[in-house]
This record gives structure tokens, sequence and C-alpha cells, in this order.
């Protein structure tokens, strides 16, 4: 008799949910809850273990929004048809309508089958605030692949939010999936994602034979070609960076795949998702092995003895061909962080013979944390050292080796609030600093193309590595926010410096002694590196390389400060030291400056009239005063050499950073 009214119940149940509902076979009890609705499901499945997560699937359902907030039950996203098994009928031979091996009668991958949309879809999804947009970019838009933002359910995540997502509490994780969203990982707007449909700058050639710094041309338009002719004679990379898809078939192909997907009709941008670290919904954390990079470079110059062809490249070289460390689980960071040229591809190209009176510089690109970490990304000089001396030996490459995490695990992820490591910012910034000068905009000082700063006061390290019973600890951190702000407004100040000397050298007239002419004193040939004598275009483009590299290296100060000094002292130490040539005659600018020691070349910049070609308000080639603010050059001396300007003795003056 129990049974048959178990039965009875159930069969007008279910009629009532075939009745009811939101659309396609969703259903629901009206006046009941979700748990309610669910019961007969539980019954069944209570023991069942997701394939995913390996947990219990009701235990998890149970406390998830789904759940919680009586927003949907097991029938709403399974959708089983009318009949499917009852506790009774699994025992006394009952078929439910469309069984298996007629119709499917349950949807057991309701992502898979698009019932997420039901609920979440992109016309009338219900999302949290302000996170439908992110989830779907706007569908109005031209194919113009500047001209629309990256979304979370890119082509390549449709039917798959479990990516995501735990679908049996898919809520579980939103204080990381939050965190993540405030990180330039999952930004959807910024330029890293926008400015280019990224998913097509991938080429068919292995990374040991692609040429990664080239980069399809740029139409009259405005954006990127997306002529797959065009981009099929570049082989750009950027699809290992820039799209989740395109790093794992990078890191699953041992660093050799950096293939194209999609179309140019496929409208949707990738951000860096939850996938490109974690695999399954589970969370595990992806196993990268050690990294190995390819620099490769190819450049046009002149024909020369050492280079007859006028053509040169830099190919799977052992110098080039960068094995990097094993950082155990940061391994997944170095691939994207290692930057797409290093310094030892200009030394290769002397080493070529090439002519340096016409050839392009190797590019660093941006965020080379990683490379810098671990002393590859940078020009050296020949017969300086880099690597040891007076605080070369910090342990931010070594950090959490033990652990298996690695460093920049370790350093960027160590939050109080562990969902806040997924912002990846071991401080909290605050306001800008005051390092403008009267006549210059920020691009015009650091020779970067941001319209506002990227130095920025620190207000909070919230790495607790740094700052508890981690490298940095005592009763007292030994680090604070306004240690790292000081040391950081040095940095920049040093760059800004290098900066003013690299143009003194490339952004002046042909013959800077004479007044700037369009037509008869043009700027000087931004390839040509000979302007301080033969023999100097290695360095000198060493020089430009370095400035860029740092530039685009906003940690550098912290990631490997001793590496850092060295480079930026070594390349102004070059262009002051140079700064007077008389095989030069009046070519030569500044024309009666040279200096022994780098803290006077700096400080000549406070008050020289000297004047560089730079693009203010949009005007190309205006004259401006190469000038640096007198506290920008006692922040950058007070960097480089650890002391104040004023305390400097002569001796001082002509040590390198970590000298004794």
């Amino acid at each position: 008799m129990k049974s048959k009214l178990y039965s009875y119940v159930f069969t007008l149940g279910s009629m009532a949910l075939l009745l009811s509902g939101c659309g396609e076979k969703t259903v629901s009890v009206s006046g009941t809850s979700k748990l309610v609705q669910s019961q007969s499901c539980i019954d069944c499945h209570q023991s069942a273990i997701s394939p995913g997560s390996g947990k219990i699937i009701v235990e998890e359902w149970k406390v998830s929004h789904h759940n919680t907030s009586n927003a949907a039950g097991c029938v709403d996203c399974h959708e089983p048809e009318a009949g499917h098994p009852t506790s009774c009928n699994r025992c006394h031979s009952g078929i439910p309508a469309g069984a298996p091996g007629t119709t499917n009668h349950v949807s057991n991958n309701p992502d898979r089958d698009g019932k997420c949309n039901k609920c979440h879809g992109r016309d009338n999804g219900l999302f949290p605030t302000g996170s439908k947009s992110a989830h779907y970019q706007p569908t109005d838009y031209p194919v113009t692949f500047g001209a629309y933002t990256a979304s979370y359910v890119s082509t390549s995540y449709i039917g798959n939010c479990r990516k995501c997502h735990n679908p049996h509490n898919p809520t579980g994780h939103h204080e990381y999936n939050r965190a993540w969203a405030k990180s330039a990982h999952g930004e959807v707007n910024i330029g890293s994602r926008t400015s280019r449909d990224f998913k097509l700058l991938g080429t068919s050639q292995p990374a040991n034979l692609a040429y990664t710094n080239s980069s399809p041309p740029t139409p009259n338009t405005g954006g990127p070609t997306t002529d797959p002719t065009i981009i099929a004679t570049a082989t750009p990379v950027c699809v290992r960076c820039h799209t989740t898809t395109g790093f794992l078939n990078f890191v699953n192909s041992n660093f050799l795949s950096a293939k194209p997907f999609g179309s140019n009709t496929d409208k949707t941008k990738e951000v860096t998702g939850c996938d490109a670290c974690h695999t399954g919904y589970a969370f595990n954390v992806r196993s990268v092995p050690r990294v190995t990079i390819y620099f490769n470079f190819s450049g046009a110059t002149r024909p020369s003895t050492g280079n007859p062809g006028g053509h040169a490249k830099i190919q799977n070289n052992p110098v080039t061909n960068v094995q990097f460390p094993d950082l155990g689980t940061s391994n997944m960071c170095v691939p994207c962080h290692a930057g797409r040229g290093v310094g030892d591809s200009i030394a290769l190209l002397n080493t070529a013979g090439v002519d340096f009176t016409q050839i392009n510089s190797p590019s660093s690109h941006d965020f080379t944390g990683a490379a810098l970490l671990t002393a590859k990304s940078g020009y050296e000089f020949a017969g300086k050292e880099y690597v040891t001396g007076i605080g070369a030996d910090t342990g931010h490459d070594s950090t959490g080796l033990t652990t298996g995490k690695g460093p920049c695990i370790t350093c960027h992820m160590n939050k109080a609030t562990k969902s806040e490591s997924h912002t990846f910012k071991p401080v909290v910034h605050g306001s800008v600093f005051d390092l403008f000068t009267t006549n210059r905009s920020f691009a015009q000082v650091y020779s970067v193309s941001s319209a506002s700063p990227a130095a920025l006061t620190i207000t909070a390290v919230t790495s607790l590595t740094c700052n508890t019973t981690g490298c940095h600890a005592g009763s007292t951190p030994t680090i604070t926010a306004l240690d790292l702000t000081n040391t950081k407004e040095g940095y920049i100040s040093a760059l800004a410096a290098l900066n003013k000397w690299v143009r003194l050298v490339r952004n002046v007239p042909a013959n800077p002694q004479s007044p700037f002419n369009a037509s008869t004193n043009k700027a000087r040939s931004s390839t040509n590196w000979t302007f301080l004598g033969a023999g100097t275009g290695p360095d000198l483009m060493g020089t430009s390389f370095n400035l860029s590299n740092l530039n685009n290296e906003p940690g550098a100060y912290v990631h490997n400060p001793l590496y850092a000094k060295r480079l930026v002292y070594d390349s102004v130490f070059f262009l002051c030291t140079k700064a007077t040539n008389p095989a030069l005659g009046s070519n030569q600018y500044p024309v009666v400056q040279q200096f022994t020691n780098v803290a006077d070349a700096i400080t000549y910049l406070t008050t020289t009239s000297a004047r560089t070609l730079e693009t203010v308000n949009n005007v190309a080639n205006t004259e401006v005063r190469a000038l640096i603010t007198q506290h920008q050059a006692d922040a950058a001396i007070q960097w480089l050499y650890g002391k104040p300007r004023a305390n400097l003795t002569p001796a001082d003056k002509l040590k390198r950073p970590g000298d004794n």
C-alpha cells in the first residue's frame, strides 16, 4: 500500500512538473521549494559522486545558491522525462518513456546540452550584478576586431561553464571568481584582450622555427588585419598568452605550438580563464613542466661581409633557446612572463656581422617578470657581472621551491583572505606619484604608451610571504608599504633618466647641432644604431632594449633588484661616457658633455638645455627639453647607489650597484 501511494504521489507530481516551468522541459511545482521538488531525485542519487570534484553531488548542491536561494533543482537542469525511474519502478520493472536506447530520457551533462542558458542566457539571463556583460560581449558590432570586448563565454566556452564553475555548486567559488575578475587575467576591456583578435595571431610553424617578433601589418583602417593570407606570412605568437586556448596548446605541446584557432568571423575574444591554471571543476592546479622559450629574431638590414643576404635571422640558437629553472607550480606563469626577446639576441646579431646602421631592435614585450627574476632578459655589456654582488641573493627566485609552489605563486597568491590570491597582487596601490615635469607628459618621460602612470604609491603589503612569517618577518615587518613606495619611485625615476639619455642619442635631428627641419634636417633614422661611433651599434641598441624591457616590467625593482640596477647603471654609463666622440664632430649630441660616472650624468639632466624630438599633443618631431626634476634625479641616484646624492663621495660615484 505504501508503495502504491508513493507511486501515485510521484505520478501526480510528474504531471505537475510537465505542466509548469519556464521553458523547454524546465519543471517546477508551485508552492514548493527546490529541495522538496528534488527529493525524489535525492532518494535515488543521494550517494552519487561528482566525476569532476569527487564529492557527493547532493551535498554540493545543497550548499549552492541553486538550493539556498530556491533557484534550481535537479529537474530544472537534468530534465527527466515523465516516468523517469522512481525507487518503486526501479524494483518493479517500470520502464520510463524514452528509456535508454530510444530517446535521451535525462540530460546527464546539462552544461554540454545548453541547459545553463535557460536561466543564464545571453539575452535575459540572471547573473550577479555587473557580470552579465563580462560573460557575453555585445553582439551588434560589425566584425571589426578592435571594436568589442573580450568575454568569459567566448566560443571555446559555450557549453563549458564547468571550466570555471562546479555545475553542482556553481556559487561555491564566487569569491575567487570575483577576485580573478579584478585581475588582468579576467579583465575584458584592456588592450591585451581587445586591441587585436589574438586567437588568429599565431603560426603553424613550431616555436623553435617561428620569428616571434614578427606581427601582421596594420591596415589604414586603424585595426589589425584579419586577412588570413597576410597573417599566414607572419609568425606572431600572441595566441599563446592572450588566449587561454592558445596557452593550453603551447604548454601541452612542450612549448612548441603557437597555432591560431577560430576564424575571422568569430567575434569572441578570450581572457585568461580558470582552466589556464586549473584542470576540471575540482580546480586542481595544472602541472606545467620546466619551461623552454625560443627567443628567435628576424630583421632586415643592409648586406655586409658577415651578412651578405642582408637579412638577420637568429633562430633556435643555444643562447636564445632559453630553458628556465624548474619553478615548480610557478612554471605555469613563465610562458607568458618570459617575454618575446632577450638581450642575448643583440650580441648574436653582432657576432653574425650584422650592419647596425639599418636594423630594428628585438623587443622584450610586456611584463617579463619571469625572465627578469631569473636574470635572462637584459642586454648585458661585455665584461660586466650581473648575478653576483651585494644584494644579489634576495631569495626571490628560490622562494617556494621546497613546497613546490615556486616563487610566483608563493609571493603573489599568499593572502590572508584566500580568495584574494586570485587578484595576483602582493600589494595594494593608491595615488599616483608626482613625477611629471612641467613640459612632459608621462609618455615622454617614461617612453611608454599608457596615458596614466604605471607608478603608483603602494599603500599596503598584502602578501603574507613578504610581511609576516615569511621572508621579511619580525616584531615589526622589515618591509613596509613606504619602503616599497620609495624603492619603486627610485626605480621609475632611474628609468626616466635612462630614457632621457637614450633619447639624446636617438630622438634628435640627423645633425643635432643645427635647427630641426622636416625637409633638410630630419630626425635620425630609427634603424641606425651607430651614432656614437664605429662599433657602438650593439651597445646602443642594448641600452634601448634595456629601457624598453624595464619600462614594461613594473616589478623589476622587487623581482631582481640588483640585476635591474646594473642594467640601468651600465646603460647610462655607456651613454654618458660615449657622449664625446671626436670622430662624430658636430653630429655628436650633446656635443660637450662627457661624464665619468652615472650620478653626475643623471644630475646633468636637471639643468640641461639639450633637446629631443617628441610627439606632443599628436604633433610629431616637437622639440622638447631633455629635463627631469631634481626630485627624480635624487630618487634615481638613491636607488642605484643606496645612498643620498649629497652623501656620495667621488669614490662612491665610480662604483656599480652591488660593488663593495
